[in-house]
């Protein structure tokens, strides 16, 4: 028996087209609709200033938002992949599968479990992060090792779901996250959340298609590269007092591992640091003559729009903009806490107690000296 459809000009089914069944059979007639589907890919890449890739091991976030779903309950699945340079899935050798997940009960051993399995290569124990056969990691965006795990969808009540087919979800640089199931005709966006002070572009492209639509196509994927550029900024520390008048001299820092030293003028050398999602840590090593090294290091995020700094015993502790100076270097301005001050001059300072002591301790041995001159003379009177 075979079945006959109504064709085009290209030899594709049409779409609403009746078949027809036949063979030795009766003839029998059904109407069928033929459903197109499609994909998506959203792959991740960190460039520095140059342009050129490099890597990147920290998490960014993007929103996944779909709308034009015409079926009732559909599920659009996911998973995520380790990909290279130019976007090819990672797969690992044979040798590298060295563990099974029992995919029941979600264990993981060395040894062949009976039942649903499936061989992985151990990416991050400690995280549980593991890859199969495929290159789909499992411990990422809710891929639990349980089979019947249901939270791998897009839609309410999948991992990362904010509302209706809206999804944040995890990706690096060397992640891709494959959307599959979606209707065709479906529109969607992806916009990063978490960007890690890194400015994101987008560049969209269809395989198999053309479509300048932010939209899926029946039997081809829809790809999306989200780009961050690491973004150097020049910054100079400048160490002064409370009320900004003073400049301090003489004050050693340590930031991203390199040390620093403010002149004559309260400013530091140039330093350059890379767009972090992270605060570097401003630790002052040694304070300027006449005051107390700073107990809490000061907080400085570098990001895409610019440089900020949060001194905790300053301005309530609430994040400051640095300024650009002429040369549009970002300048961190250091104040002395209040009471770190050990003054030498312009008041009673510590010189009065110093005196004193000194004048205590030669009182004292002045003493001493005389009560060992008197016994010495009574035993010569003696």
């Amino acid at each position: 028996m075979n079945v006959a459809f109504d064709i085009n000009d290209n030899d594709e089914i049409i779409d609403g087209s009746t078949a027809e069944i036949v063979g030795t059979v009766p003839l029998t007639t059904f109407a069928g609709v033929n459903t197109l589907k499609g994909g998506i890919n959203i792959y991740k890449r960190v460039v520095d200033e140059e342009g050129t890739i490099v890597e990147d091991d920290s998490i960014f976030k993007v929103q996944v938002a779909l709308d034009h779903i015409t079926e009732s309950g559909l599920k659009i699945w996911f998973d995520t992949y380790e990909v290279d340079s130019s976007g090819e899935i990672v797969t690992p050798t044979e040798e590298q599968l060295t563990h099974w997940i029992n995919t029941t009960t979600g264990e993981i051993t060395e040894t062949e479990p009976t039942g649903y399995k499936d061989k992985v290569q151990v990416i991050d124990a400690e995280k549980g992060i593991y890859k199969n056969a495929n290159g789909v990691l499992y411990g990422v965006n809710g891929k639990t090792p349980v089979y019947n795990d249901e939270t791998n969808y897009i839609g309410s009540g999948g991992y990362g779901n904010v509302s209706g087919y809206t999804n944040v979800l995890d990706i690096q640089d060397n992640w891709m996250i494959r959307i599959v199931n979606v209707l065709a005709g479906t529109t969607y966006e992806v916009t990063e959340t978490q960007t890690n002070g890194m400015q994101p572009s987008y560049v969209y492209w269809h395989d198999n298609a053309f479509s300048e639509e932010h939209i899926v196509i029946g039997n081809a994927a829809s790809n999306i590269r989200v780009t961050n550029k690491i973004v150097n900024r020049k910054v100079v520390i400048y160490k002064t007092d409370m009320n900004n008048t003073t400049p301090l001299a003489n004050a050693g820092f340590t930031i991203n591992g390199a040390p620093l030293t403010t002149g004559e003028n309260g400013y530091t050398a140039v330093i350059e640091l890379p767009t972090s999602g992270t605060p570097y840590d401003l630790t002052e090593t040694t304070p300027p003559d006449g005051y107390n090294v700073l107990t809490e290091a000061v907080k400085v995020t570098v990001s895409s729009s610019g440089v900020t700094y949060i001194q905790l015993d300053y301005n309530g502790g609430n994040p400051q903009t640095a300024e650009q100076d002429d040369d549009g270097n970002y300048v961190v301005i250091v104040r002395d806490n209040p009471g770190t001050i050990l003054p030498h001059t312009g008041g009673s300072g510590t010189s009065r107690y110093y005196l004193l002591g000194s004048v205590l301790i030669a009182g004292s041995l002045l003493y001493e000296y005389s009560l060992r001159r008197n016994n010495r003379k009574r035993k010569e009177v003696k």
